[in-house]
């Protein structure tokens, strides 16, 4: 799970975009709607602040994302798991479910 801060550290860094583009072929990275809408909030005024042109900082926010899955809050909230029949026991103690 991709927060924000890791998607802005992605384009304006190069250490963070580095590890992402060497594992987006074996590993899935998964972005929240609010994260990106948020990193996409912030972005311009920081690029402009480092003397960065935001036009490329959004073409490469873009190009951050699509190496994730950008998942909605709805999609985030699923059917209650199935659990076996020894779990039972421990999710009653901690009171869940």
């Amino acid at each position: 799970m991709l927060d924000a801060n890791i998607l802005i550290r992605a384009v304006l860094g190069q250490r963070v975009r580095r590890i992402l583009e060497a594992h987006a072929g074996t590993t899935s990275f998964f972005v929240p709607e609010t994260a990106y809408a948020e990193a996409e909030e912030h972005l311009t005024a920081l690029t402009v602040k480092r003397g960065g042109d935001p036009e490329k900082a959004m073409a490469a926010l873009k190009a951050m994302a699509a190496l994730a899955t950008i998942v909605t809050m709805t999609s985030m909230v699923s059917s209650k798991p199935k659990r076996s029949r020894d779990s039972a026991g421990a999710i009653r103690r901690i009171g869940r479910y």
